[in-house]
């Protein structure tokens, strides 16, 4: 394992952490509130966030965008649209319930700080519906737009486009995977209604202070700055530096450092100096009754901070129906830097579905992914890290103690690796299902940041690969690194050769007898592991190594491979045999 941490190193670290955002529950949505950690200035920020693979990037550029207004003594608010995320799903979204919500987000802030003055900071598809809804914001005096967008049309044209590649690759069919693709687009009344906008025709100035963040390639920001001008506003532009790093994957996602520290600066300087006492000089009107949960079709959800410190952000959902405490509960692992609620709810839908079932479960997200802060140290990658291990235990140790019924975990990718990880080291585990672990124990020798950039792919991919007359051509240009791609080669090759051997002695390598030895354990423990795999997939790679053909020698070990589905197991039917695996082993245990 990489970035192994000491007991008392970790304990320290974890007495250090900042604590996550605190949870608000108003409207069927879920917002998270950071209040000012030095003496408030008269001034807090709302954020309006963006929609599908560009919100999913840039989750944790907010909570740190959001951390670091908190450290200048500015209280922020960021919030879940209706249908997306971890807000519930009920009833049919369409672009007022965006705005209207965003209104709403507004007096919650203003009721939980009494600070009237409001900036509202804007990315992508949030810039127009911050728009809209600045006419219900008396007191919105400034706003930050980032990488705006502007015209709503071209804007739905290109994220058509954008699903349409998206739904190819994952061979997502829109007759069969309908509702898989429909949560990763936007709402259809959301798109119609955006379709309406053009943010160069506003005859309104929604604020007299505004920042936007452009990018050259997109005349339109730098047009929308000026027309802004026009109507009288106060307008500083600045480069949006780094946007295609931090929009490009949710793996590689780099934080823009330039663009935070300028959009925090600048709102600093309209904040002025902090106050003693910030008293509204109106009384700010009640919002409506906040809840500490929300409750959807058959299932009840609470927003909660938990771990030393309240370093860490989850949700428990559950059902609404009383079950009996024995029945298992999951704590479901999110794959890659997904937030919690997963690429277009997955886990959310998930967790909702368990619960109608009748079964609880916990999503969080680990420190340093999105809504949960980093721990000093681990500010970087933490992806098959130990940090992700020891935050895994305190999960578990959290519900254990919140409820006394067995713990199964489960996870897609990272984390099926992550829940393999703590299944066998944490004696409360009692059951896993793992969907596609590329891998059972990480390689030592093996950078995690080179392996996320350049991903290896399967024998059968790179002989392909290799008679293809476009791979061919793209070497000649040089555009594919054939040493590093001989290697990986090479490495499979050498593995493939190893095999028998490795499986007739226990493993050759340290790393190969380790993954042998933690099979040991669960098998000595009767833990029951379902793992399932998409057809071709990287991880069947590892799979074949350490279990190969013939009689299974772990009884309590499943494996088995869903057809029709990609890595992600976004199809219907892939995401219904998770849920069924799911379903099965929790009450195998509870039995």
């Amino acid at each position: 394992m990489r970035q192994t941490l000491k007991p008392a190193a970790s304990q320290q670290n974890q007495s250090l952490a900042r604590p996550a955002a605190e949870p608000m529950v108003f409207g069927d949505t879920i917002a998270l509130f950071e209040p000012a950690r030095d003496k408030p200035r008269d001034i807090a920020v709302l954020f309006a966030g963006s929609f599908g693979v560009e919100d999913l990037c840039s989750h944790r550029f907010f909570r740190i965008l959001a951390e670091r207004f908190a450290d200048q003594g500015i209280a922020s608010l960021r919030v879940d649209y209706p249908g997306t995320g971890d807000a519930l799903t009920a009833g049919e979204a369409d672009l007022d319930s965006w705005v209207n919500t965003l209104s709403a987000a507004a007096l919650h802030l203003k009721s939980r700080t009494g600070i009237r003055r409001i900036v509202i900071v804007a990315q992508g598809i949030g810039a127009p519906i911050a728009t809209l809804a600045a006419a219900a914001m008396p007191d919105l005096v400034a706003m930050v737009l980032m990488a705006p967008v502007v015209s709503g049309r071209l804007h739905v044209r290109e994220l058509s486009a954008f699903l349409a590649v998206a739904a190819e690759k994952l061979l997502l069919r829109p007759e069969t995977d309908a509702e898989a693709i429909a949560q990763v687009s936007l709402p259809p009344m959301v798109a119609a209604g955006l379709r309406t906008i053009d943010l160069l025709k506003l005859e309104t100035l929604p604020a007299a202070e505004i920042l936007v963040f452009t990018r050259p390639e997109r005349p339109a920001d730098a047009q929308l700055a000026d027309h802004l001008q026009t109507l009288g506003a106060t307008v500083t532009t600045k480069v949006f530096e780094g946007y295609d790093r931090l929009t490009v994957n949710p793996l590689l996602a780099e934080v823009p450092e330039t663009v935070t520290e300028q959009a925090v600066d600048w709102v600093k300087a309209l904040a002025g100096e902090p106050v003693d006492i910030v008293e509204p000089a109106v009384a700010t009107p009640s919002p409506a009754r906040q809840s500490t949960s929300h409750s959807g079709d058959g299932y009840r959800e609470t927003p909660l901070r938990f771990g030393r410190n309240d370093r860490l952000f989850g949700i428990i959902s559950e059902p609404i129906e009383a079950t009996s405490h024995r029945n298992a509960q999951v704590l479901l692992l999110a794959a890659g830097y997904e937030r919690l609620s997963g690429w277009g709810s997955y886990s959310a839908r998930l967790a909702r579905d368990l619960a109608r079932a009748g079964i609880s479960s916990l999503r969080f997200d680990c420190s340093n992914v999105a809504d949960s802060p980093a721990l000093p140290g681990h500010e970087g990658h933490v992806l098959y890290g130990e940090i992700q291990v020891v935050d895994a235990m305190e999960a578990i140790a959290f519900m254990a103690a919140r409820n006394d019924a067995p713990v199964i975990v489960a996870g897609r990718c990272t984390g099926a690796y992550l829940a393999f990880q703590i299944s066998v080291r944490d004696p409360r585990v009692t059951g896993m299902v793992g969907i596609n672990p590329e891998m059972f124990i990480w390689p030592e020798n093996r950078p995690i940041v080179s392996a996320l950039t350049n991903q290896t792919q399967t024998l059968k991919h790179y002989g392909s690969r290799f008679l293809d007359i476009a791979t061919l051509k793209k070497a000649l240009r040089g555009e594919i690194n054939l040493a590093s791609k001989g290697k990986a080669i090479g490495s499979r090759l050498k593995q493939h050769a190893m095999r028998p051997l490795s499986k007739a002695i226990g493993g050759v390598s340290a790393r190969e007898r380790a993954v042998y030895a933690a099979f040991d354990n669960l098998q000595r423990r009767k833990i029951p592991v379902t793992i399932l795999y998409s057809p071709g997939d990287i991880g069947l790679e590892e799979h074949a190594h350490f279990f190969g053909e013939g009689k299974n020698r772990y009884p309590t070990i499943t494996t088995k491979t869903i057809p029709g589905t990609s890595h992600t197991f976004q199809h219907a039917h892939a995401r219904a045999a998770y849920l069924q695996a799911i379903v099965e082993l929790a009450a195998s245990v509870a039995r």
